[in-house]
């Protein structure tokens, strides 16, 4: 284990396995609540971190489990923890599957749920691998296998980009998009709940001709799934908010970060807590090194208040 600490940067003027064969895909049975409109917003920056720990190197998810936040790296094998303090520590994983990477990252007290993709074209599923911290190692217990919509296949580079957990439901974003018939974009969101095996299907209609999910946070309120995903896309850096439900969810708030991204600065995880305030952490590598890891931390913001 490795222990560093994050340092503050100055404060920018910006305006305002089980694996098997029982997985089912149902229609969910969770109510969207009333229609709103929405609302768009401008992100405004608190301050940046440096995450400055040798493992900080493409950040590709992240959670918050109550009492700090974690991230994973897409390709070096090792859990990230950031605790109240600003004080990092590494965490090496053991039983990732050969050829795969890490993208999404949700987690509780005791468990970590990490999304992969892999190389394999015409993928018809992907897998979340469920870690436990055992005498300081990250080990792989279980697996679990997400299906997608058919007829969809994920190709190279493409997977369980986004994951949250929202009470004991947990909630991944596909990378692979369809378009509707009214030509609306839309991201497959799956929903399965612990400890079970049906997968519940919803689609998110994303707000840009080019974007797609890169990261999610979530919770559950009053029997409503809420979810705050990253749609992006080199220009294209947003968060949106939504609910699961029925119908195709669609964003009630949609927070610009384009003003935000310097260079090719690249949003992968988001954390959301009950004030409103926003942690984001960027993927700095892209066949190479293109700048530092970092947090992106944005004033709270009363729209995604709990």
């Amino acid at each position: 284990m490795q222990h560093t600490i994050l340092r503050v940067l100055p404060i920018l003027a910006i305006a305002t396995t089980t694996m098997g064969c029982n997985n089912k895909q149902q229609r969910t049975k969770v109510s969207a609540g009333p229609p709103r409109g929405s609302l768009e917003l401008k992100a405004e920056l608190a301050y940046r971190t440096l995450l400055d720990n040798e493992y900080a190197v493409g950040i590709s998810g992240s959670c918050w489990d109550g009492n700090s936040r974690w991230l994973v790296a897409e390709r070096n094998s090792h859990l990230l923890r950031i605790d109240s303090n600003n004080k990092i520590e590494s965490f090496l994983l053991e039983g990732i599957p050969p050829e795969h990477d890490l993208e999404g990252l949700a987690c509780d007290a005791d468990t970590f749920y990490i999304s992969t993709e892999s190389d394999t074209v015409g993928r018809t599923e992907d897998r979340v691998l469920v870690v436990e911290i055992i005498q300081g190692i990250g080990r792989v217990i279980d697996t679990l296998v997400l299906p997608y919509p058919a007829p969809m296949k994920a190709g190279v580079n493409q997977g369980l980009e986004g994951l949250c957990l929202a009470g004991d439901w947990l909630i991944a974003a596909g990378e692979i998009l369809r378009t509707n018939d009214a030509g609306v974009r839309q991201a497959p969101i799956l929903r399965r709940k612990l400890g079970e095996s049906d997968t519940f299907l919803h689609w998110v209609n994303l707000t840009s001709r080019t974007g797609k999910i890169s990261g999610l946070d979530c919770r559950e309120r009053g029997g409503i799934i809420e979810v705050f995903a990253v749609e992006r896309h080199y220009e294209v850096s947003r968060v949106l908010q939504f609910e699961l439900g029925d119908a195709p969810s669609k964003a009630q708030t949609v927070l610009d970060l384009a003003h935000l991204v310097r260079e090719s600065e690249n949003f992968e995880s988001i954390v959301v807590d009950d004030r409103g305030r926003v942690w984001l952490s960027n993927d700095n590598q892209y066949k190479t090194i293109t700048g530092p890891s970092e947090e992106t931390v944005l004033e709270p913001i009363p729209a995604f208040a709990h």
